[in-house]
């Protein structure tokens, strides 16, 4: 991967989330429970690194598939569908009375 996926930052959800819970486990081992008790506390807090990490994951199940190792390819979607799905964010944008957007471009 060029510049180790913008300088090791593609693994680090991985690296703070994941492999502290389950890095000894054998991939083989790996199920949509495991992958759900491990995401599932930041799930709803920081749910864009763990759909990050969930990701990852996906991939490492598809390369032990290609190697020839027998793991289950639908763990990951299993998973996501049993940690449900992450409250929306939404963000105020500030806004002004559109009397005002004339001067205020002006400025």
């Amino acid at each position: 991967m060029k510049n180790e996926g913008k300088n090791g930052h593609w693994f680090s959800p991985l690296q703070l989330h994941v492999i502290p819970h389950i890095g000894k486990l054998p991939i083989e081992k790996l199920t949509d429970n495991i992958i759900r008790n491990v995401l599932a506390p930041l799930w709803h807090e920081k749910a864009d690194t763990e759909r990050k990490a969930l990701n990852r994951i996906n991939i490492f199940l598809k390369y032990a598939t290609d190697l020839g190792l027998d793991v289950d390819l639908q763990a990951c979607m299993k998973a996501r569908a049993l940690l449900g799905k992450p409250p929306a964010t939404s963000k105020n944008i500030p806004t002004m009375p559109w009397q005002e957007v004339p001067a205020f471009i002006n400025t």
